[in-house]
């Protein structure tokens, strides 16, 4: 049976039902909805030790997949250092997240630290094995948990 490179409609719905879910239990989440900024977390639960950053959606990077995708396939080594590096999507993350993560403390070297951790999800948004919400969703859970 032949898979959809973008998943069956099935499968969407569980991972929107997942990330709902993952919202609900105070971990963070982007919204694929335009516009809509928000970070879950928020409400009961823990108290947290630092403001936690309201984030908005970021419109998926092509041009710099494509860059990272001809790295792979041209210098796989180097593209596996950057992506630990984490400072090749920070500038984008910055200009977008910038006011909100500021206001959470966090500083530009711990986040290249975190993108860097979560290089592989990463990888896998640039080889096409991932969405680029999902990979947001993710790294936005990941600041939430770092910062909180």
């Amino acid at each position: 049976m032949a898979r959809s490179p973008h998943g069956s409609d099935r499968a969407r719905a569980n991972s929107d039902d997942s990330a709902r879910a993952r919202a609900d239990s105070h971990v963070a989440h982007v919204s694929s909805t335009p516009g809509r900024a928000v970070l879950a977390g928020q409400g009961p639960g823990p108290a947290q030790s630092r403001p936690q950053p309201r984030l908005c959606p970021i419109s998926e990077p092509h041009q710099l997949r494509e860059t990272l995708l001809a790295l792979a396939r041209e210098r796989p080594r180097e593209l596996i250092r950057r992506l630990g590096e984490g400072e090749w999507i920070v500038d984008l993350l910055v200009e977008e997240w910038g006011e909100s993560l500021r206001r959470a403390g966090v500083a530009r070297p711990l986040l290249a630290r975190i993108v860097g951790d979560y290089r592989l999800e990463l990888w896998l948004w640039v080889v096409g094995e991932r969405r680029w919400e999902q990979v947001l969703d993710g790294l936005a859970g990941r600041l939430s948990r770092r910062i909180g």
